[in-house]
């Protein structure tokens, strides 16, 4: 099954980046596709962490990520 993976990272209540993709694997369980929208987002989130501590503008200590996983 292939599935498509949205994600919108916000700021101060505001979105600043928001991407949808299709997922390039095959999965055989609804679980295992949220497991793999979750690691996409967790990896762009650190890169969006990464960019925004090298040029200055907000040090961030953590971020939340929601799922709507009903699996």
């Amino acid at each position: 099954m292939h599935s498509t993976s949205s994600m919108i990272f916000m700021s101060v209540g505001k979105a600043v980046s928001w991407r949808t993709k299709k997922q390039t694997i095959v999965a055989l369980s609804i679980t295992k596709v949220e497991y793999v929208a979750a690691a996409l987002v967790s990896k762009e989130g650190l890169w969006h962490k990464s960019i925004l501590q090298e040029l200055a503008i907000i040090r961030l200590s953590h971020m939340k990520m929601y799922c709507d996983n009903q699996s």
